[in-house]
């Protein structure tokens, strides 16, 4: 080597000098002041959210609280009803004298148990903000009188018991060869043909009807006359229905007469 030549560095590359590498990791004035605005920016974002969901909760908190203090409590209960569901048994029967509170109410559960009181086919239940709740009452419709275990009792179309018969009903007998049970039980099912057929019977010949018997699932009508018709099962009421019209007011019949109609088509007539 050369007198008087300075070598290289053993690594190719100088160092860069210490002010050089200090000016190289601090950020530019602009970056920094741009980066601390947006952090300001999300911590006052964070606090305005825990603001609101504070404030919501104390807003749920004050209305749960409103709604189930005393302010809107039951305090008012109007009940329609009809002439054979006193108001006293569907107010016992709704239990709201508690005074719950509005907001708390099952509309379903109230009507439902109203429901099970023998006269009531159904029960809707209104609310009526603040405090009122309005209960109306449908009652059902006696279709047949049937013997029960303390005297005849009247029935209604599907079968439901709804009470003592009065001495004159109007209805037709219906009789299934057991005593029905008390009010708001049901008729055994085995009476089912006989009130399918007592709750159907055309108005042509309905008064002319004294009794509807069902035995081992036939049925037949007993006239006032008396003749007697046989419907066999249920199917089919209305041709055979119309049998026993054309019967009626064509054919001579004589008292104890038996009037086959289960097959509508080929009606037989027996004399008595």
């Amino acid at each position: 080597m050369a007198e008087g030549t300075k070598a290289k560095p053993a690594h190719g590359k100088a160092r860069p000098r210490r002010g050089a590498r200090e000016r190289a990791a601090s950020p530019h004035p602009r970056i920094a002041e741009r980066r601390a605005r947006v952090e300001d920016a999300a911590r006052s974002q964070r606090r305005l959210r825990w603001v609101v969901l504070g404030s919501v909760l104390g807003i749920l908190a004050l209305v749960v609280g409103l709604a189930l203090s005393p302010l809107f409590a039951v305090r008012t209960v109007v009940i329609h009803t009809g002439p054979h569901t006193p108001a006293a048994a569907v107010a016992a029967a709704a239990e709201l004298s508690g005074r719950p509170a509005m907001v708390t109410l099952d509309p379903g559960a109230i009507a439902a148990r109203v429901d099970t009181l023998a006269w009531v086919a159904s029960t809707s239940v209104e609310r009526r903000w603040p405090s009122t709740v309005v209960l109306t009452v449908v009652e059902r419709t006696p279709v047949a009188v049937m013997t029960g275990r303390t005297g005849p009792m009247l029935v209604d179309a599907s079968g439901r018991v709804l009470g003592p018969a009065p001495q004159h009903s109007g209805l037709v007998r219906v009789s299934v060869g057991t005593p029905v049970g008390a009010p708001g039980s049901q008729v055994p099912a085995t009476g089912g043909g006989a009130l399918a057929v007592a709750s159907s019977l055309p108005p042509a010949f309905k008064a002319q009807v004294a009794e509807v018997v069902e035995q081992g699932g036939q049925v037949r009508l007993a006239l006032r006359s008396p003749v007697t018709f046989k419907l066999g099962t249920t199917a089919n009421l209305l041709s055979k229905y119309e049998a026993i019209a054309a019967v009626l007011a064509h054919a001579q019949l004589t008292v104890g007469d038996v009037v086959d109609v289960s097959t509508p088509s080929a009606v037989v007539i027996s004399h008595g």
